[in-house]
């Protein structure tokens, strides 16, 4: 696959929130301190039940009148919104439905062609892009924009499939929702990189605050999300093994390498969880290795 590439991603939806209680409001429903944003101003945040599991990974940008929000979890934002804003000003509309996603070196140089500077903006054929990593190199996301074969100018590099997007994030170590993630997963269990680009733990009360101040405060999650490369060709269903044949973990996702060998999302204990940590799936060897880095 070309180092730059760009696919469809049809669960991917922007979301505009506007109203004079809409800053204040999403403090409170957000993991990361939204409202330390200033306009403009582009990041990460979950959105978390009361007991602290994961309901939704949002790529945002502050605005004027409120944030606009970039996420594959958007009924989880509408029925927030619905069930839970009562006398607040506070309105969410959605404002692009589907999305493309292009990565890699040439991604920064068609975002300057298109007149987007910052880390997100307006197209000028319509729609929304905001930066987003889902590969080493980095890239962005663009919302609203319609079918890609029909666009004034061409995306750059090659068209992939929405599963080569995926393995790309899974070599650098970049979780995907609804497959690396579920209903009882806690944020902080994906890692130290998601949980600090997700969570703030400076900020007041939001939904689920006190679970994951508490686990941050007293104690610590059992598992961790990591990468492991195995050998050769395993089942999803197998556990993963220690060299002492305990079983550690379970696999979350698997994705062909270059080199012809497998690399597996996996929860892992944490004890071996770090990088170089030798392990078996079925009859393959393998180790947990450390995400791909930008070039």
């Amino acid at each position: 696959m070309s180092t730059s590439f760009w696919a469809r991603l049809d669960d991917l939806m922007g979301l505009s929130s506007t109203g004079d209680d809409a800053v204040a409001w999403w403090q409170g429903q957000t993991t990361q301190d939204v409202a330390a944003w200033s306009v403009g101003q582009v990041g990460s945040t979950c959105l978390v039940t009361p007991t602290g599991q994961l309901a939704a990974i949002v790529r945002g940008q502050r605005t004027e009148q409120g944030f606009h929000w970039v996420t594959e979890a958007a009924e989880v934002l509408l029925e927030r919104v619905r069930d839970f804003v009562i006398l607040e000003d506070v309105n969410l509309t959605v404002s692009g439905v589907g999305g493309v996603t292009i990565q890699g070196p040439l991604a920064e140089e068609w975002m300057e062609q298109q007149g987007v500077t910052g880390d997100a903006g307006p197209l000028p054929f319509g729609g929304y892009a905001i930066r987003q990593r889902r590969c080493a190199f980095g890239g962005w996301d663009l919302v609203g924009v319609g079918d890609p074969e029909e666009l004034p100018v061409l995306l750059p590099g090659d068209e992939v499939e929405p599963e080569d997007v995926f393995a790309a994030m899974l070599r650098a170590g970049i979780p995907q929702f609804g497959v690396d993630t579920h209903d009882k997963l806690l944020p902080p269990e994906l890692g130290p990189e998601f949980e600090r680009e997700h969570i703030s733990y400076n900020k007041g009360c939001y939904t689920g605050q006190e679970v994951l101040q508490r686990l941050h405060s007293r104690g610590h999650t059992n598992r961790t999300w990591v990468q492991i490369q195995l050998r050769g060709p395993v089942l999803i269903s197998e556990p993963v093994m220690s060299e002492q044949n305990e079983r550690i973990g379970s696999m979350t996702q698997l994705a062909p390498m270059p080199d012809d060998t497998l690399l597996a999302g996996a929860f892992l204990k944490n004890d071996y969880a770090m990088v170089g940590t030798p392990v078996r799936v079925a009859d393959q060897l393998g180790e947990v290795i450390s995400p791909e880095s930008r070039p």
